[in-house]
């Protein structure tokens, strides 16, 4: 059975919340605490009890959390071999705004 998955992190500052997709439909989703002093490998070892990682071809991250988005990204891409992406204002979605300041 090859990679098809794609987990979504959502990173907020009490919560993390987390979703599985395959083929665009939720097949999982969980709720964990947000704790800045864990490492990358720490939540490493939680995703790898909450969700089948090795199915797992990318993950999309969104935070509001500066320090522990970037161990997600070190999480998934250094440690775990997955592909992530990171939606942000400086992802170019191809989409403008055009409000008045």
């Amino acid at each position: 059975m090859g990679k098809n998955m794609i987990l979504t992190v959502d990173i907020g500052n009490t919560k993390i919340l987390m979703g599985l997709y395959k083929n665009r439909k939720l097949v999982s989703h969980k709720r964990i605490s947000t704790q800045k002093n864990l490492t990358a490998d720490d939540y490493g070892l939680i995703l790898k009890k909450l969700f089948p990682l090795e199915k797992v071809e990318g993950a999309v991250i969104c935070s509001v959390v500066t320090c522990l988005k970037e161990r997600f990204k070190k999480l998934f891409e250094k440690n775990l071999k997955i592909d992530s992406v990171i939606v942000g204002y400086e992802l170019d979605l191809g989409i403008t705004l055009d409000y008045e300041n």
